[in-house]
């Protein structure tokens, strides 16, 4: 009888060891497929690169006047820059870009230093002002792309290699320039003068849905091309 017992209670034991082995085993092999799983099909999680658009003008004057900016033609320099402003977040947020934008309609509450101010709230990565260019005669053509901060300078070079290139415009080159919307940006920052409004063939080109969209592809690329050159593994983007 005592052998029995013996016996038995032997039995038990393997059977207690058997079970905590295939338990542990259990617990490794859900703890390999977890690992793997997230080692192999987890995306890479990367920041998406953020930029602010600021359509030039549209805000209200000290006289409670709206400030269109330059008109010609029939054509007011607001409403082109909100249509390029418009296209340019669409390219940027197909290309993962956070567009955010200083006025999404005829007008914005915001002055110049707050525009530029809002990309420092935020924490964009660059901000950007779309305009066009005005002269009292109609002869000056061509696109320019203005900066301030010596970090920007590099942006204000590819911007307007790409702009000329895609538009086949007058390359009136990059200026740097102490102008209020880039003087008060604490990021990367250019502005951006989309031709002559006041030039009667540019005038056109500007108002016109299909340049307004190419030149929007444009910037957008220069902006991916260029924040792209400041990626790397320890400070991944897209």
């Amino acid at each position: 009888m005592m052998g029995r017992m013996i016996a038995m209670k032997t039995i038990r034991i393997h059977i207690t060891a058997l079970l905590i082995a295939l338990t542990c085993l259990g617990i490794s092999f859900v703890s390999w497929r977890a690992h793997n799983h997230y080692r192999i099909k987890a995306p890479s999680v990367s920041r998406r690169p953020i930029a602010v658009i600021d359509a030039g003008h549209g805000a209200f004057t000290d006289w409670g006047l709206l400030d269109y900016g330059a008109t010609h033609y029939g054509i007011r320099e607001a409403d082109v820059t909100i249509q390029v402003t418009n296209r340019l977040c669409e390219s940027l947020e197909s290309n993962g870009w956070i567009a955010v934008t200083t006025r999404d309609g005829e007008f914005t509450p915001l002055n110049l230093i707050e525009r530029s101010h809002l990309a420092s709230h935020i924490g964009a990565d660059v901000f950007v002002s779309i305009h066009t260019n005005s002269f009292r005669s109609p002869h000056p053509n061509g696109l320019s792309v203005h900066y301030w901060g010596d970090e920007s300078e590099q942006l204000a070079q590819m911007m307007q290699a790409i702009l000329c290139k895609r538009l086949g415009m007058k390359d009136r080159g990059i200026v740097k320039q102490p102008l209020t919307a880039l003087v008060w940006a604490s990021t990367s920052a250019v502005l951006v003068e989309l031709g002559f409004i006041s030039n009667p063939r540019e005038a056109q080109r500007l108002a016109n849905e299909t340049f307004q969209r190419k030149a929007a592809n444009a910037i957008a690329e220069a902006l991916t091309l260029w924040i792209r050159s400041k990626c790397n593994e320890s400070q991944p983007c897209f």
